[in-house]
């Protein structure tokens, strides 16, 4: 039952009566009630009052190494046992110079009473602790004698010592007892030492009290500070804990605890500051007092090891990182024994290594390195742990370095490689500024929200470069696409080198609507060789993000075969450049809508049914409405008849048409909010007077949108187009455009264009439950004669 707990007050009242002193001795005597309430339980409760020793009492056969096995494996520390006889026992977290046991007589449950000490040296003082268990029984005075008895023989013993005496026990008796008066002879009650009231009913309400008492004599080289019981304990009985300075008046302060081990570096087994050893004493007998088993190494550099291991048992060191990272480690074992044998790595109680074995018996010398890769350690203050789940080895060291970084693969050439995904770079700063992908690097990179997402190199200023291990197929031309976005008016540029030398010379661009506006900045025809090289990519200026390099077969020049016109009622005259294997044209104009057109056209004529497909890379973001597509045309003029597909910057894509000459368009198709993105494949097929029209995201797989009688005459116009709605100039990138002649009909083939280095990239959406009807305008063009195909070199723009 709960007994009293010393007032806080009192306690630091008589340490300071005594000089504040610092404790250096806590001792704790606790009956343990038969261990009714479980080892574990007492032992946890125990190690809750941090004593350096503890007297137990009622203490039966088998119980003394099963308190000493739980105390060690809970606390990671080493706790010496007493001798015992029966009944009374003591363990100690301080090495012992000596103990011993008697018996002090008979009880009344008929078996012998007993007493065990340990000797043990603080602060340069040897110190004897006492544990004993006092008779209860029946009669006046609670027994027959046997209390007396007990205490005479008690006293007996104690007189044989000339050290310093601590005295604990259960004494089963209140302070005006007979034996309690015997005992005061030679000791003092250091509860009544400390507060003046002696134990008994007036202050401890109950009648099981536990004493820890003094001797007399060298009294001054151990002076109790506080004294104090603890309520709830896991038994029937309290504890009575005291702590002791011990020595002079001015006792020696405690070492300073061993430095955290700084990672990297090599932990030597040995050099421990926890340890479990399921056995007692140094088995080795080298280096170190305790339990943990140390012997000589022969292994490369000496030193000693850890042997006689067990499953179950650990060694634990205090580390610091100051660097996040990846680590190898490296366990350095040895073993004698067939089978597998396996240690793990704990980093504050988790495992971070998974099972290390390795099944070498070649001797107890004979070391094999056991490596755990690749091992995530954070920054800060840890406990690291040697866990052995096996037994039957020998621990030399634990190695712990940091990760080499992952090999990375060449890049093969031709194709698209991410700028962050440099092998060297430098950078004018010292860190990331966009805190995303290598965090711990100086290339600055951030998240990105162009086609595909994922990372881009930002924050770039002149000067600065990134490099790249690439591998080229075959040696030819090639046309070198960088991916840029900017924010800054005027020129920005980069440059490739090919180990050391400038084979693009200046890739410029003079865009600045956005730092996510992406476009392509092109150099053409540029002659690579074949075989492994170092592609740097320098930039010149600053002020321009970096998406992605790309490197393409150049293609063959266009046919001359296409034509330019502008459209109706347009402000700034617009025109289109082939550049490889597109188109990019520049356009004014106010829309496809209504009853009249204005936008610039680049096209050729189409005789009978054909099919008109293109993809629609970018639109240049003048307005919400800006836009581009498709479209076969009766003329050139501004209400001509038409049936057009086309995209905005702001997830549409529409077909759209006018039946009649001068009549209003109508239009079904995607709104915003869809989640189609740009790039957009388009398609218009003409059968007879009816034209279908489809759109798709990978030019394979078409998604019907409609299809409508817009009669016209056997020869019109079929291009592509682009409005930037406002009148102002805007434009579009459109490639893979393709005009196909229905079988039998007169045939011309025409090559595409490219994407031009400036225009903004604004992605359009499109989602086939967003469908919705309605008038919008459209454009016209003039008729023509000509029946041909337009074959465009596809260009495919793939994102990550």
């Amino acid at each position: 039952m709960p007994r009293f707990s010393a007032p806080f007050a009192l306690v630091m009242l008589a340490a300071a009566a005594i000089g504040a002193e610092t404790p250096n001795l806590t001792v704790m005597s606790f009956n343990i009630h038969n261990s009714n309430e479980g080892v574990t339980n007492q032992a946890q409760f125990i190690l809750a009052q941090n004593p350096d020793v503890v007297c137990l009492q009622e203490v039966n056969p088998g119980y003394p190494t099963q308190y000493q096995s739980e105390l060690q494996r809970l606390s990671g520390r080493t706790w010496y046992p007493s001798a015992f006889l029966n009944d009374s026992f003591l363990l100690s977290r301080i090495p012992l110079i000596d103990t011993a046991a008697t018996s002090i007589g008979g009880n009344s449950w008929g078996a012998d009473r007993t007493a065990a000490r340990v000797k043990i040296l603080v602060n340069g003082v040897a110190v004897n602790i006492v544990d004993t268990h006092l008779d209860i029984g029946p009669g006046p005075d609670w027994g027959p004698g046997y209390r007396d008895t007990n205490t005479a023989q008690l006293l007996a013993w104690t007189q044989t010592l000339t050290q310093p005496q601590i005295l604990c026990g259960d004494m089963n008796c209140w302070y005006n007892s007979t034996w309690i008066a015997s005992i005061e002879n030679q000791f003092t009650d250091t509860w009544q030492d400390l507060y003046g009231t002696p134990v008994g009913p007036d202050t401890m309400p109950g009648w099981r009290p536990d004493y820890v008492f003094r001797s007399i004599a060298q009294a001054s080289l151990i002076r109790p500070v506080a004294s104090w019981t603890v309520s709830g304990q896991p038994s029937d009985h309290q504890p009575m804990i005291t702590s002791f300075a011990v020595g002079g008046a001015t006792p020696p302060p405690p070492p300073p605890p061993a430095p955290a081990i700084a990672l990297p570096a090599r932990v030597q087994a040995e050099d421990y500051v926890r340890a479990y050893d399921t056995s007692t004493g140094n088995s080795g007998g080298q280096y170190r007092s305790g339990d943990v088993d140390i012997e000589p190494c022969s292994d490369a550099g000496g030193g000693y090891n850890v042997g006689w291991t067990a499953a179950g048992e650990w060694l634990e060191y205090d580390v610091s990182v100051a660097t996040a990272g990846s680590f190898d480690l490296t366990a350095r074992l040895a073993s004698a024994v067939a089978g597998t044998k396996t240690v793990r790595v704990l980093i504050d109680g988790s495992d971070v290594s998974g099972a290390m074995s390795f099944t070498e018996a070649s001797g107890w010398q004979a070391w094999q390195s056991v490596v755990a890769p690749g091992v995530s350690l954070s920054a800060g203050a840890h406990t690291l742990r040697i866990a052995l789940t096996t037994g039957g080895l020998n621990v030399n060291f634990l190695d712990v370095v940091r990760a080499a970084p992952p090999a990375v693969p060449r890049i093969a050439l031709p194709g698209r490689f991410q700028a962050e995904d440099y092998q060297r770079a430098y950078d004018t700063t010292t860190a990331n500024e966009g805190g995303q992908y290598r965090t711990s690097e100086a290339v600055d990179i951030e998240g990105c929200s162009d086609a595909g997402g994922g990372f881009n190199v930002g924050w770039i200023r002149a000067g600065e470069w990134l490099e790249y291990d690439v591998t080229v197929a075959s040696s030819g031309a090639y046309d070198v696409r960088a991916r840029v976005a900017s924010a800054v008016a005027g020129t920005k540029t980069l440059r490739v080198l090919m180990d050391g030398s400038d084979v693009t010379g200046a890739i410029s661009f003079t865009d600045g609507s956005g730092w996510q506006s992406w476009n392509d900045a092109v150099a053409r025809g540029v002659t690579l060789a074949s075989g492994a090289h170092t592609l740097r990519i320098s930039c010149d200026t600053g002020g321009f993000n970096l998406n992605w390099l790309e490197v393409v077969s150049a293609s063959a020049p266009p046919a001359p075969s296409w034509s330019d016109a502008d459209v109706g009622a347009v402000a700034i005259a617009g025109g289109s450049t082939v550049n490889g294997s597109g188109f990019s044209i520049s356009a004014s104009g106010t829309d496809l809508y209504g009853t009249a057109d204005a936008f610039h056209y680049f096209q050729r004529q189409l005789t009978g049914d054909g099919t008109l497909i293109a993809r629609v890379v970018s639109i240049q973001n003048t307005n919400e409405w800006a836009q581009a597509g498709i479209m076969l045309r009766q003329d050139l003029t501004a209400g001509s008849p038409h049936a057009s597909m086309l995209v905005t910057q702001i997830d549409r894509c529409k077909f759209r048409r006018r039946t009649t000459v001068g009549g209003s368009t109508t239009s079904v198709g995607l709104s915003p909010g869809s989640g189609l993105r740009l790039p957009v494949w388009l398609k218009l097929v003409r059968t007879g007077t009816t034209v279908s029209a489809f759109r798709s995201t990978d030019g394979a797989t078409w998604t019907a949108m409609g299809s409508d009688t817009v009669a016209m005459s056997a020869t019109i116009c079929a291009g592509v187009w682009a409005s930037s709605y406002t009148n102002v100039q805007g434009g579009a990138v459109i490639d893979n455009v393709s005009l196909t002649a229905a079988a039998g009909a007169a045939a011309a083939t025409a090559s595409l264009i490219e994407i031009p280095t400036d225009d903004g990239d604004v992605a359009v959406a499109g989602d086939p439950a967003s469908l919705e009807q309605g008038s919008k305008g459209g454009c016209g063009l003039g008729g023509g004669v000509a029946v041909m195909v337009c074959a465009l070199f596809a260009f495919m723009r793939s994102r990550r």
